[in-house]
């Protein structure tokens, strides 16, 4: 998917709509059920609200296997600039059709002058990773962020391990340990050797669920100290429209 220069959350979705063809009817309720359109609303609305409050506490709420926690200030969380369905990258520098590229189409970025974070969202409905798409993912996010600090944050339904299409179940990190050397010799354009790779993976990995995302902003909602009505109540009404996309997804 190209984007051509769109961007607006609302005008990238809806340029994915235009490509959906004879599948366009599937959209008719709205998108429920639909990854991107899931991805869109909420962080459309995490992008509104106080980051220091919200999109800080979010990110200090991310679960890993290693046991490492991921840190950052509220300073840096505030200056975090939002790219959400950003469109297609490619691993492969010279090819000549999109099939060739070993394309990689990430759900958004969230990155500052210090941290570069690589977005994958699934449904909140049964859903399953493709063969290598983390892997994938893991390459493209850690060549992008050259000197920042690389973060591959999942967004699902539920904790790992994670269902694989035609594997089975997996945790995250070990699925992209497991296929990174097929990817890297594939691609073969990356300033780290493999070893650099495999060696990020265990403290560059997280996720969190999208029902963690809502209980932590209702949760800030109640602990917001102000005594402007009309701010707090434009706070509320923003975590109000996150319950609801969240209820229409599940």
């Amino acid at each position: 998917m190209e984007y051509d220069g769109i961007k607006t959350i609302i005008g990238r979705i809806l340029s994915e709509v235009s490509w959906a063809g004879s599948k366009v009817k599937t959209y008719r309720k709205g998108g429920a059920g639909f990854e991107n359109v899931l991805s869109a609303e909420v962080f459309q609305i995490l992008d509104f609200l106080p980051r220091k409050q919200f999109l800080h506490k979010i990110l200090e709420n991310i679960k890993m296997i290693s046991g490492y926690n991921f840190s950052i200030s509220e300073d840096e969380a505030e200056e975090m600039n939002l790219d959400i369905l950003p469109g297609n990258f490619y691993l492969k520098k010279n090819f000549k059709a999109h099939r060739d590229g070993m394309s990689v189409q990430p759900d958004g970025f969230i990155e500052s002058n210090k941290t570069l974070i690589m977005l994958e969202a699934k449904r909140i409905k049964s859903s399953s990773f493709q063969q290598k798409q983390l892997a994938k993912e893991f390459y493209l996010l850690t060549r992008e962020a050259k000197k920042k600090r690389p973060f591959l944050l999942l967004i699902t339904s539920s904790d790992p391990p994670f269902l694989v299409k035609g594997i089975g179940k997996k945790s995250p990190e070990k699925d992209i340990l497991d296929e990174m050397e097929s990817v890297f010799l594939k691609a073969n354009n990356h300033s780290l050797s493999l070893l650099g790779i495999k060696d990020l993976v265990m403290n560059s990995v997280g996720w969190i669920t999208w029902f963690d995302i809502l209980e932590i902003c209702q949760n800030q909602l109640e602990n917001i100290g102000t005594k402007d009505s009309s701010y707090k109540n434009s706070i509320k009404r923003m975590v109000y429209e996150l319950q609801k996309v969240i209820e229409r997804h599940s």
